[in-house]
């Protein structure tokens, strides 16, 4: 006799391994991505740490920067202001009798109005009456001649003149501000 093979159909039932491997994928505890993103920390690549680039210092040499001296008349200075003031106050009044001497002082301190000391003001204030005030003398001995007293008055008013002028030349050249007698204070 010849054997043969009978299938049998086999119940669903019986088929218990089959349902048990989909509930493991059931129950296997699943976040949604946008949660997972949230909750850990997202691999970068690790930062490279900039290579830093030291530069050499370059050492100058020290060299003093020199410039022009420009000297400054300071409060307490100005002797060198004083003797121009001088030098220009006696050539200006021997070359016109008093006028350009007064000129050029004038012009000397308008000029250099913000740089004078106090020491060269005042010489500039002292020579400018002096030559208002001889101008003035001069002027009224003149005009004295009409009554004969002018006739000696003249001369004594020059000579006074020409010697307290270079007498201030020489206190002028030392540096020092020469106070001029018989003078009218016109500015000061």
């Amino acid at each position: 006799m010849i054997k043969t093979k009978t299938t049998t159909k086999k119940s669903p039932a019986k088929k218990a391994p089959k349902t048990s491997a989909p509930k493991k994928i059931a129950e296997k505890k699943t976040t949604p991505v946008s949660q997972k993103a949230a909750t850990t920390p997202k691999k970068t690549a690790p930062k490279k740490s900039p290579v830093k680039k030291v530069a050499a210092k370059v050492v100058e040499p020290v060299v003093e920067k020199t410039t022009p001296v420009v000297k400054k008349s300071t409060p307490s200075g100005g002797k060198e202001g004083v003797k121009m003031l001088g030098i220009l106050h006696l050539a200006g009044n021997l070359l016109s009798g008093g006028t350009l001497g007064l000129i050029l002082v004038v012009l000397y301190y308008f000029i250099q109005k913000n740089k004078l000391s106090t020491l060269e003001k005042e010489t500039c204030f002292e020579i400018i009456n002096f030559n208002l005030s001889f101008i003035i003398y001069a002027f009224t001995a003149s005009i004295l001649i009409i009554l004969i007293i002018g006739i000696l008055l003249v001369p004594i008013v020059l000579i006074t003149w020409l010697v307290l002028m270079i007498v201030g030349f020489i206190k002028h050249l030392s540096g020092e501000n020469y106070k001029y007698p018989f003078i009218i204070r016109f500015v000061s």
